[in-house]
């Protein structure tokens, strides 16, 4: 059972950590497209050569899974952590 409570706990900070964290990101990619780029469409970065277009749209899929992740966890609080009690 306490392993249990840990885990949802380590679970729920990551959701809540990761709310703030991919916000953040999509915003210095943001940044990163507007100045590493040489024209306005765009996605690979010359200093990088990376696709920030496709690092933008992981990032927001990340931010709804994180939000997702932690709506489940904070509805469903009662039934994931108490424990059931079975007479055998």
């Amino acid at each position: 059972m306490r392993l249990k409570r840990i885990a949802y706990y380590i679970i729920l900070m990551m959701a809540i950590t990761g709310i703030f964290l991919f916000p953040y990101g999509i915003l210095n990619t943001m940044v990163s497209l507007k100045y590493e780029t040489d024209k306005a469409g765009d996605c690979i970065s010359v200093i990088s050569g990376d696709n920030l277009c496709e690092s933008i749209s992981n990032m927001k899929v990340y931010f709804i899974i994180a939000v997702i992740l932690m709506a489940i966890l904070i509805i469903f609080k009662r039934r994931i952590l108490i424990q059931k009690n079975t007479i055998s």
